[in-house]
Formats: structure tokens, C-alpha cells, sequence
């Protein structure tokens, strides 16, 4: 697959992506980018390395970033509820709104993340869950109320 050529502009994606592989302060002074073809190296033994250099261009070749492993299926469902109900004005944090989320026709509803004093025999706890969702509700009539 070919990499995308890369452009020198600054902050477009192709730059902010493909990274050279060097740094300046790293590569010795006779590779440093200032340096290369202007004038003869006194470290080296050799001819000055040259914009032609198959090492320097092998250094200077961009090389993509790794990318992130995708999440987990739990983390894509928690992210899921989280974008769906979430209020950050709301009582509760986000996993409490998720508990007390009403809409049992959603397909990820048995599996949406829930505090753990919710859960009992590795099972959502109805009783808890009605029980949370009582006093957002009372939280947030009392909010209303100021």
C-alpha cells in the first residue's frame, strides 16, 4: 500500500499522521538536517552525506502512527448509553442516569452498565434500580424546585 505523499504544510493531516522518524537533537552533526550537503563533516570518514543519502532518506521517510486497537465491547456499549441519556445538568452521574434509563424496547437495555450496588448474582437488581431511579427523580424535582 502506498503511503500518501507528504505535504510540508503545516497541521493538515497528512503531516499531523505521517511523522518524520528523526529528530534533530538525536542524528549526529554531520545528519543533522542544517547540515546535509553544506559543508564536509569533520566526525566522519567519508564524503558529506547528501540529500541522495539512502540512510538520511531512509530516515526521513515518514512512517505512519500505530493505530488504536478498537474498544472493547463493553467500552462501545458503555459509550453507547453515555451518548444516548447522559445529561451533565441532570442528578447522578452517567452510570446512574444509564441504570434509571426507562426505554426497555433498546436492544443494549440487559446490557447497558450499571452501578455496582445495582447488580446482584451477576444480574441487574430491579428493586435497585427502581430504588435509584426514585431518588434522581426526587433530586431533580428538588432542583427544580429552587
Amino acid at each position: 500500500m502506498a503511503r500518501p505523499p507528504v505535504s510540508q504544510g503545516a497541521g493538515c493531516v497528512t503531516c499531523i499522521r505521517y511523522r518524520p522518524a528523526f529528530s534533530a537533537a538525536v542524528l549526529p552533526s554531520a545528519r543533522r538536517a542544517e547540515n546535509v550537503g553544506s559543508r564536509p563533516s569533520t566526525t566522519s570518514k567519508g564524503p558529506p552525506l547528501s540529500n541522495t543519502s539512502p540512510l538520511l532518506n531512509e530516515r526521513l521517510t515518514p512512517t505512519p502512527t500505530p493505530l488504536k486497537s478498537p474498544p472493547s465491547r463493553a467500552a462501545a456499549i458503555a459509550e453507547k448509553c453515555r451518548q444516548c441519556i447522559h445529561d451533565p445538568l441532570a442528578a447522578g452521574k452517567w452510570r446512574e442516569q444509564v441504570a434509571a434509563c426507562a426505554s426497555s424496547n433498546c436492544p443494549l437495555f440487559d446490557l447497558r452498565p450499571v452501578p455496582r450496588h445495582c447488580i446482584k448474582n451477576r444480574t441487574i437488581d430491579p428493586a435497585a434500580v427502581a430504588s435509584l431511579r426514585a431518588r434522581l427523580e426526587a433530586t431533580d424535582r428538588a432542583r427544580a424546585a429552587r
